[in-house]
Formats: structure tokens, C-alpha cells, sequence
């Protein structure tokens, strides 16, 4: 009983930032996953407004609002994760590359705004999808699942420049909603301009 109850634990914090399929992956294989190249939907979601609020608030109110933030948003997701990475007042998810990664990302969106609002803040969202190389990386002794690539850089790129309450998403081509706005960002580390669909929440 005491084994099953540690191992129930250990997967429960797992999943909070791996997400059910890399969990259970490992035990099943009993080991770490090699780092592959797979097609992938990367989304960030980012609080608006957080590093000047920050400063006049204590550090307790900074945390239950991030709090709020993050199960706010991993619960938007409702599983579908095949990881998340939460780092300061950013989530960064990682979805399957289908028509499911788009309405996935408005929800969270539409979720995390929710959460901040309390506080007159707001949020923005970046998604782009395409290769990624998603696996362990690092150390022996210490290995550190992750996702790398340009279409990382990208989906970040895109929420920088997302206004509040903005989700700019890409490539174009994979985006099912042919109608909705665009606009060419100028992203930095990019030599040519990137183009994406303008989805407002």
C-alpha cells in the first residue's frame, strides 16, 4: 500500500509537467525516452502586465495569482498535454500537431485571462506548429525532457507580440480558419517576416 500510494504521488508530479503520455512512457519502458524529431504544436501563454504589477504587490499575492494562472490554464487543457514547462509568468504547452491545437490554445487563453482578471491583468498567447526534436536532454545523472527547434523560437516569438487577450498562431497553411485576420511580424533572430492568423478572445 505504502509503494502504491508513493508511486501514485510520483506520477501525479509528473504529470504536472510532462503530461500523461511521457509519464507513462517511461514506466512503461522503465527509462528514459531518446530525444527524436516529431511534428509538434507549441503554444506559450504569457501574463500581460505582470513585471510592473509585480512590484507593487508582496511576494504571497505574486504567487497565488501565478497560481492561479497555471491551474487555470493546465486545467483548460484538460489532458490533452504532451507537456507544459511553467517558468516565471509564462506556460509554455506542447501539444499534438492536428486540428485540435488551435481550439485547445483559445481555451487556455480564454481560461488564463479569467484567472488574472482579479487582478487587471491580461494575457497573450503564441502557437506555431511544426518539427521539433522532443525528448531527454542533459546529463546522465540528471536528464531534462524538453522540446527544441525553431518552431519553439517561433511560437515564443509570437507571444511577445500577441496583445492582451491576442493569440497570434502559424503557419498559416496548418490554420483551420482561413477567415481570420493576419498580420507579418518581424521576429527577432528571424530573417524574413512571419506570418500569422490574429485570433482574439
Amino acid at each position: 500500500a505504502v509503494i502504491s500510494d508513493l508511486l501514485h504521488q510520483l506520477k501525479t508530479l509528473s504529470r504536472w509537467g510532462f503530461g500523461n503520455r511521457v509519464v507513462e512512457a517511461v514506466l512503461r519502458d522503465s527509462g528514459s525516452q531518446a530525444a527524436i524529431r516529431v511534428e509538434r504544436a507549441i503554444g506559450f501563454i504569457d501574463v500581460r502586465g505582470f513585471t510592473a504589477w509585480s512590484e507593487t504587490h508582496p511576494p504571497e499575492e505574486v504567487i497565488g495569482m501565478l497560481n492561479r494562472f497555471y491551474a487555470a490554464v493546465l486545467q483548460a487543457c484538460a489532458g490533452k498535454l504532451i507537456k507544459s514547462k511553467m517558468s516565471g509568468d509564462e506556460v509554455l504547452l506542447v501539444l499534438e500537431a492536428d486540428g485540435n491545437a488551435l481550439p485547445i490554445m483559445q481555451t487556455a487563453l480564454r481560461a488564463a485571462i479569467s484567472a488574472v482578471q482579479p487582478s487587471q491583468l491580461s494575457a497573450g498567447a503564441g502557437l506555431w506548429i511544426g518539427p521539433v526534436v522532443e525528448g531527454f536532454f542533459g546529463a546522465q545523472e540528471a536528464p531534462v525532457h524538453d522540446v527544441i527547434g525553431d518552431t519553439v523560437n517561433t511560437a515564443r516569438r509570437l507571444c511577445d507580440h500577441a496583445q492582451p487577450g491576442q493569440l497570434l498562431a502559424g503557419p498559416l497553411a496548418a490554420m483551420p480558419d482561413r477567415a481570420a485576420p493576419t498580420t507579418s511580424i518581424q521576429a527577432k533572430g528571424k530573417h524574413q517576416p512571419v506570418a500569422a492568423a490574429i485570433y482574439s478572445i
